[in-house]
């Protein structure tokens, strides 16, 4: 068998060297003394071990609970209860003795180390009698442990109140005349039966048992029975301790899982992996290790790695490892090939040490991994080979054999292709081969060529090629992509063959044809012809006559635009000028003359009538089938029941919420609903009331939520709501209680009025969690605790660990003294026009905290707000920006717009206009140059105050900016009578601009914002095919990680140096950056 990953290999463990010097004194004392390290004892001396009975060194490493048999909460709340005095406690030897003793508890410092010194006094000899039975009396009623005190029968005759309490008995008369072993669950009573026997013998009993109470979570437990013995030594009754170990078994379970876990990976790694300490011996190694050498794990781990390699591989070879060996046990890792003769032929082995480092940065070992790269270096051969081969193949056949990269540019072109085309191969490498396609022939070929490389298709196209003397001739190319053992393409390959002749001898043939007409009048389905040119209808069958509702002569006085929504005409346009022959489009929606609409899916083919280049089109009516898809897709997303959400759908608001929270520096907060008492309306009035009840609750809870927050219905009574755009926890506890109201009044379904009461669990994003199921999970606790406080009522999952707590302290007092101790620092992104020139700048804002670095926005925003600390965040973000501005005018270069983020507490304090005022005056700043950015939510929430503030502000000269436009929350009267001059594209729609959603709200903004008079900013810009069709839209100014990242001001400083003059500054229609909460 292999050595499992986390094994112990060696023998009991020594003294910890941080404590020998300490435990050479305390070993010398009589008195029994342990050191305890967070719970768990890190040192005992010999007194203590003889005291209970076993060796000392076996007692470093377990618990302080685990001897101190009746304990308070821990070891460090006796130190606190007792204040250095003597406290009576009760002990337990390994052979189940009970032993009380005086305890004193002193916290000490060794090593830099904190730690807890217990000392126990007084043997039990010397206890006096009445001080026995307070330190008894005492510990029973201070423990969590269960007591029980059993007749030699195996029946109770009395328990302590957490026993009683646990069974759920008023009084321990109940329980007397019990069978001990029947109060276990079936499958464990033999167990308790067997160590009750022990005891009844005179033993020690001991086992772990699981017990489940009605209705509550499993339990496992540490249980002894114990004799009592009277004074003439014979055993009287029988004591019973059991303690709660259920976190214990978690961990242990955990501990275990993990290790297998990583073991079978470690395992299956196609790698030789060895773990060797700082002697050089072998303790663990994987399965692929036992395989190359021919051995097992037991013959290696413990023996030197040089003594196994020498007699598996050569000494030579071991002596070449040597210094590797040395220098990574000096902490310098190693990565190096070492090629061996081993199995009858050469490997090539890729080495890579590893060093290992304790806590104190010691190497105490290192990590060997080694692959074989013998196949890897025999297949570059191949490749090689095969290449030649490919060549000389190329050379041989009658067509141009070509390949090309995989995103499309031509490498490589055989020698055919001077012979076919008179031209030089090297010119027509790369994207040079452009030049040469007939002009009417490249829109198509660049449209199916780049089609056939994005979607990895096999290319099959014909188009004509300029020879060397100027005339073209037509070719037939063929291409397939080559593609690695994942599937990825890698190259492609193909032939151009000469297929001129044949292309003359169909065009005489199609032009034969001509005189004919296509007879398509008694088609089933609607057929018709049209120049895609002009897209006028140029024939129509009986069957579209009968469909559409047109006559035929109506028909052809029409376009094909003409039966399609005016509506849909950009979407489709395209298409209808050059349909795909042959290829299936839609559906689309169709319309009729009495102005019904379809749906409908065409097929278009290329032919040529009375000497014209048509397209013939085939229409097929899909309506049902598109109503069939919608169904379905609304059922897989939705409840039947209520409507709602599931838990499909969820999870993708989910998404849509946290990323929106991340962007604005917000929170969103999950709740776990409940409706109290549910099954017993099922019970009383039978399912029919109870769905018509989930139904109305369901509107009620859905009429206090927001449009843009989402309620789910999960199963049974089982609801989750998610609202986003919380800036406190303050706002989470205010929607909360919004829905507890929202059940005041009574509920009547089928004449029964009901009273329902809510319990709600609560769970923040991303403070209690990132993920939907950790947040669900943890909203369920909150729950939880909910129904345990009464129902009725809400709870919030609270975290064990304060850490979060502290940072948001540190975070909290960071903000106080940033800007005084120069601490808060300015980014600066530029924005771009469409012909690429920086018209903008925006000022990104971080704070340097100096214990937890650089943060972003999201990590002290909100902080900034709850505190009250925001507004003097926003005047120095406000002074700073009109500082640099100023800098830069200052070195001569030509002024650039800045803008400034306005938060929700400093725009409605009211007097931003003369905060404004002030820095302008101060650093001579042009108001013209500077524009407030306004959140959408903010300006539609406060409509009135909003717009006598922005008056004011537009008095000044400065301009007003709407951030995150398009989320939800405008009004276009409000929009048109708002001081606005520039409208920023939120962008969630911008990442999703090629999606059916997102599409035509961006185009629908472009053309309300262009009609309006206003500047169209697009945010968020990150991909090529975005920024393209963000241009095609009108869009005025781009901003993204595309074409630029924040950059610090000496960094934005050497741009305008290389790019000088920059571009004029305008006073209209220039759109602004903006100093945010966000990263």
């Amino acid at each position: 068998m292999r050595a499992k990953l986390g094994a112990d290999h060696g023998a009991g463990p020594p003294v910890d060297s941080r404590f020998r010097s300490a435990g050479a004194v305390l070993e010398a004392l009589p008195v029994p003394v342990c050191l305890v390290e967070s719970e768990v004892i890190v040192f005992a001396n010999s007194a203590l071990g003889r005291l209970l009975r076993t060796e000392r060194h076996l007692l470093a490493g377990r618990s302080f609970s685990s001897v101190a048999v009746m304990t308070h909460g821990g070891v460090r709340d006796l130190c606190r209860e007792t204040d250095e005095q003597s406290e009576p406690l009760l002990l337990q030897a390994v052979d189940g003795r009970l032993i009380p003793v005086e305890a004193t508890v002193s916290a000490v410092e060794l090593e830099g180390t904190d730690l807890l010194q217990v000392s126990f006094g007084c043997s039990s000899d010397s206890i006096p009698r009445n001080l026995k039975s307070q330190i008894l009396s005492h510990t029973i009623r201070s423990t969590r442990d269960h007591l029980k005190i059993l007749a030699l029968d195996g029946t109770v005759r009395w328990m302590n109140a957490e026993s009683q309490r646990s069974l759920g008995l008023e009084t321990v008369h109940e329980a007397r005349g019990m069978r001990w072993p029947d109060l276990w669950p079936q499958e464990q009573r033999s167990t308790a039966q067997a160590a009750l026997a022990v005891a009844q013998s005179g033993g020690y009993g001991r086992f772990e048992g699981c017990f489940s109470a009605d209705m509550g979570p499993e339990t496992w437990w540490d249980v002894s029975i114990t004799p009592i013995r009277a004074q003439s030594g014979e055993t009287e009754a029988l004591l019973v301790i059991a303690r709660n170990i259920t976190d214990r078994k978690k961990v242990e379970c955990e501990l275990v899982r993990r290790t297998r876990q990583l073991q079978m990976i470690v395992d299956n790694v196609p790698a030789l992996i060895a773990y060797i300490d700082v002697q050089g011996c072998y303790q663990w190694v994987n399965r692929a290790y036992e395989e190359w050498y021919g051995l097992s794990s037991e013959d290696m781990v413990g023996r030197h790695w040089y003594g196994v390699i020498a007699e598996g591989v050569g000494k030579e070879y071991a002596r070449r490892l040597c210094p590797k060996v040395r220098a990574v046990l000096a902490g310098i890792p190693q990565t190096f090939e070492a090629p061996l003769e081993f199995g009858g032929r050469v490997h090539h082995l890729l080495l890579s040490y590893t060093p290992d480092r304790d806590e104190n940065g010691c190497v105490r070992g290192f990590v060997l991994l080694a692959t074989d790269t013998t196949e890897q270096r025999r297949a570059q051969e191949e490749l090689f080979t095969s290449q030649e081969s490919f060549r000389t193949l190329a050379e041989a056949l009658p067509s141009i054999v070509w390949s090309a990269t995989p995103d499309g540019a031509i490498d490589y072109l055989s020698d055919r292709f001077r012979d076919m085309t008179g031209l030089r191969p090297e010119e027509g490498l790369e994207s040079k081969w452009v030049r040469m396609i007939h002009p009417d022939d490249m829109p198509s070929l660049d449209l199916r060529y780049r089609a056939a490389l994005t979607a990895g298709t096999p290319l099959d196209e014909k188009f004509r090629i300029r020879q060397k003397d100027g005339s073209y001739r037509w070719y037939l190319a063929r291409a397939l992509p080559q593609r690695n053992d994942s599937g990825e393409i890698i190259r492609w390959v193909g032939a151009s063959t000469d297929i001129h002749q044949q292309v003359l001898s169909e065009e005489a043939i199609r032009r034969s044809e001509q005189k004919y007409r296509l007879l398509f009048d008694d088609n089933p389905l609607p057929m018709w012809t049209y120049d895609c040119r002009t897209l006028k209808f140029i024939s129509v069958n009986d069957k579209a006559i009968r469909s559409y509702g047109y006559s035929r002569e109506e028909f052809l006085s029409m376009k094909v635009t003409d039966i399609r929504p005016k509506e849909d005409l950009p979407g489709v346009i395209g298409v209808l000028r050059d349909p795909q022959s042959g290829v299936v489009a839609g559906p689309f929606r169709h319309k009729r003359k009495d102005g019904s609409i379809f749906w409908a899916e065409a097929t278009g083919h290329d032919t040529i009538q009375d000497g014209e280049h048509l397209t013939l089109v085939v229409a097929q009516d899909v309506s049902e089938r598109v109503r069939l898809n919608e169904e379905l897709l609304r059922r897989a997303e939705h409840d039947p029941l209520t409507g709602l959400p599931n838990r499909i759908l969820l999870a993708q608001r989910f998404k849509d919420a946290a990323r929106r929270a991340d962007r604005r520096g917000a929170k969103a907060v999950l709740l776990a609903i409940d409706f109290d008492h549910f099954k017993q309306i099922n019970d009383s009035f039978g399912h029919q009331v109870g769905d018509g009840f989930l139904k109305a609750l369901a509107d009620r809870i859905r009429g206090r939520l927001r449009s843009t927050d989402t309620l789910a219905r999960l199963g049974g009574d089982e609801f989750i709501a998610i609202a986003d755009d919380v800036y406190s926890l303050d706002a989470c506890a205010a929607i909360a209680n919004n829905l507890m109201d929202a059940l005041q009044e009574p509920i009547t379904v089928m004449d029964v009025q009901l009273k329902p009461t809510l319990s709600l669990g609560l769970a923040v994003y991303p403070d209690d969690g990132t993920s939907l199921d950790d947040l669900m999970r943890r909203a369920d606790y909150g729950l939880y605790e909910a129904k345990r406080a009464g129902r009725n009522c809400w709870k919030r999952y609270m975290r064990s660990q304060s850490y979060r707590v502290e940072e948001a302290r540190q975070i909290e007092r960071s903000l106080r003294t940033a800007a005084d101790e120069k601490r808060l620092l300015l980014h600066y992104q530029p924005m771009f026009s469409a012909s690429g020139e920086i018209k903008a700048m925006e000022a990104l804002v971080r704070l340097v905290d100096p214990q937890l670095g650089i943060l972003p926005p999201g990590r002290f925003i909100s902080i900034a707000e709850e505190t009250g600390l925001i507004h003097s965040i926003g005047m120095w973000v406000l002074r700073e920006s009109c500082r640099q501005s100023r800098e830069w005018r200052d070195h001569g270069f030509d002024p650039v717009p800045l803008a400034i983020n306005v938060s929700a507490p400093q725009f409605l304090r009211g007097n931003l206009a003369a905060e404004v005022q002030r820095a302008l005056d101060d650093f001579g700043m042009e108001p013209a140059l500077l524009e407030l950015e306004l959140t959408e939510s903010l300006l539609m929430e406060n409509t009135e105050q909003a717009r006598q503030q922005l008056s004011s502000l537009r008095a000044l000269g400065v301009r007003i900016s709407m951030d995150d436009f398009g989320t939800g929350y405008s009004s276009l009267s409000y929009l048109q009578t708002l001081p606005i001059d520039t409208l920023k594209i939120d962008q969630s729609f911008v990442h999703n601009i090629d999606g059916p959603e997102s599409y035509p709200i961006v185009k629908a903004i472009v053309e309300l914002g262009k009609n309006l008079g206003l500047t169209i900013l697009a945010e968020g810009v990150e991909t090529k095919e975005q920024h393209e069709e963000l241009v095609r839209l009108g869009c005025d100014l781009f901003q993204g990680f595309l074409l630029s990242t924040p950059r610090p001001a000496h960094e934005i400083q050497a741009i305008f140096e290389a790019a000088r003059p920059l571009v004029p500054v305008e006073t209209a229609g220039t759109a602004s950056s903006c100093i945010m909460a966000r990263a």
